[in-house]
């Protein structure tokens, strides 16, 4: 896919699907069938409380579809195919999430990238009979169970899962600051309690003693009795997620409370913002699920920083923005695939092409992500190590293999 002309804007329609509003109507979602072209069907959280993921997520699905209309654009059998995209917001609520999924069936979508959030994506993917007629894409960890079976068939997750991506975010900030003691502090529901899981795992192996452990009502921002708890346990490093909108009160009630000496690490989810807006907290890591293109110096993302400039009118400047690389490449190899199999319709030989190594061979790849047999990513991800507020350096960091199961 390289660029070889002028850009094709991207056919963007932003919808609000909330129990079928208005933003989402017959006009938007015509021919999602993918009748003369390929209509993919994006469930993003818009508005609600991970708004701020939701707008990363938006700006890799934009910037993908750009590049796939690009130049020569999408071959399929020596055809030029439009690619285009339409995008309802799921409010970051189960409900939603659940109407914009059988909006999105109902006309005849093929390939849906559904909710980030794995309270969001859960119900969606019980409910789902079989993916035999949608090729879906989620991020949610949700959606683990269902990958490699049946009913998963056609079910892909372009992101590290927690078990293998978390284990390097702790050996990265326990190798930097050599902690002997951590807090685990985590909202308490699906996301939350897979991230818990596999940090604690991950601290107990590396000899590093959890002194204190609990969830959080995913509603609250109270957290003044927390930090108040943790504070009695006098860690050397506190663990907390999975959004800004919960980390970032997390760390405003530790500088309140005066106890600012840990190294405080943002989990999956969390970006320099809820630093930013604590500049008390002196040392902080940041987990970045995709690569870093707020930064300058970095050739393998440059493609990704002048594809965006192009269609926003300037590079990206904010951490966060690493979110838009899973959904931007998982894409651009979805598009690819296509090319390999020779078809927009079959999704099984679709489906067999992404897992191939050819799926990732085109230019301006900021990660090397695969797919293995089950369809997980596989792909090397960042740390961010942040000092009074900022982002100081990045540290890649290569996951485990699975080359053992």
């Amino acid at each position: 896919m390289k660029r070889t002309g002028p850009v094709v804007p991207t056919m963007v329609a932003a919808a609000m699907c909330s129990a079928l509003l208005s933003g989402c109507g017959d006009g938007d979602l015509a021919g999602a069938s993918g009748e003369g072209g390929v209509k993919l069907c994006a469930s993003v959280e818009q508005t609600g409380g991970a708004a701020s993921l939701g707008g990363w997520f938006e700006q890799g699905l934009e910037v993908a579809t750009q590049e796939i209309n690009s130049g020569d654009g999408l071959i399929v059998d020596g055809k030029k195919v439009p690619f285009e995209l339409v995008v309802a917001d799921n409010e970051s609520n189960p409900e939603t999430g659940l109407a914009v999924q059988k909006r999105f069936e109902q006309a005849g979508c093929k390939f849906i990238f559904a909710p980030a959030l794995a309270t969001l994506a859960g119900p969606i993917l019980e409910s789902t009979r079989n993916t035999d007629d949608t090729l879906m894409l989620t991020i949610a960890s949700s959606a683990v169970p269902h990958l490699g079976t049946d009913k998963g068939a056609n079910l892909f997750m372009p992101k590290l899962d927690f078990p293998y991506a978390l284990p390097t975010v702790v050996e990265a900030a326990a190798d930097r600051y050599a902690p002997k003691t951590a807090a685990v502090v985590m909202a308490q529901d699906a996301s939350g309690e897979a991230q818990q899981a596999a940090i604690v795992k991950a601290l107990e192996e590396r000899g590093i003693k959890v002194v204190y452990d609990d969830f959080f009502d995913p509603a609250t921002r109270d957290f003044a009795p927390y930090i108040d708890k943790i504070k009695r346990t006098d860690p050397d490093m506190v663990f907390a997620g999975y959004v800004d909108s919960m980390v970032s009160p997390i760390l405003k009630a530790a500088v309140e409370a005066g106890f600012t000496q840990p190294v405080f690490v943002g989990t999956s989810g969390v970006s320099s913002k809820a630093f930013a807006d604590n500049p008390g907290i002196p040392n902080g890591v940041v987990a970045l699920s995709g690569r870093a293109v707020d930064v300058t110096d970095d050739p393998d993302v440059q493609a990704y920083r002048d594809a965006f400039a192009e269609r926003y009118g300037s590079p990206p400047t904010e951490s966060g923005s690493s979110w838009g690389v899973l959904y931007y490449e998982s894409i651009r190899m979805l598009a690819k695939a296509m090319e390999i199999a020779g078809t927009t319709d079959d999704l099984t030989s679709i489906s067999k092409a992404m897992t191939t190594d050819e799926a990732g061979d085109y230019e301006g790849r900021t990660i090397d992500m695969t797919f293995d047999a089950k369809h997980h990513a596989f792909h090397s991800s960042q740390v961010g190590f942040v000092n009074a507020g900022q982002i100081s350096e990045y540290a890649l960091i290569e996951p485990k293999t699975r080359s053992s199961e």
